[in-house]
């Protein structure tokens, strides 16, 4: 993994636990949760461990997956912005694995401008996208990519 991030974003670096607003960094103490910028999961069911990490590259603000492929890994861009000094500090979006299983989704009706729960059935590793107390969304493979979900608003 970390051959093909070097080769692949010279230069990477994950965010640290002081990107993160203090509600985001006592929420995650509390629930003795993982590193807020980094998943671990089987998110492709190959039964090798893949990878999602929000970092920077210097440049740009950026989450990337590494998942595997058979002996190496396979990087993606999920997300890239440019690096400002708003997006250093005092972040409320964080990472958050999500085991298989059932979590509800939002169907909007555009034209109603009205959103419900929907039941939505997973059977990988996946994650979630958390902006602390606004809204979240899951992210799930889906054999060549991975797709979102808003699971909240």
């Amino acid at each position: 993994m970390r051959q093909v991030l070097g080769d692949s974003i010279p230069g990477f670096v994950a965010w640290t636990m002081e990107h993160y607003a203090p509600e985001v960094q006592q929420w995650v103490r509390q629930r003795r949760q993982n590193a807020p910028w980094a998943v671990f999961g089987d998110f492709n069911r190959d039964s090798i461990p893949d990878l999602v990490m929000d970092g920077t590259d210097g440049r740009r603000s950026l989450r990337v997956a590494l998942v595997s492929t058979g002996h190496t890994y396979r990087l993606l861009i999920l997300n890239a912005l440019p690096l400002s000094d708003q997006l250093l500090h005092n972040s409320i979006e964080f990472l958050a694995y999500e085991a298989p299983g059932t979590v509800d989704t939002l169907a909007c009706n555009e034209q109603e401008d009205q959103c419900h729960a929907v039941p939505f059935h997973f059977a990988a590793d996946a994650f979630q996208v958390v902006f602390f107390e606004k809204a979240s969304s899951l992210w799930y493979w889906t054999g060549d990519g991975f797709t979102e979900s808003s699971t909240s608003d």
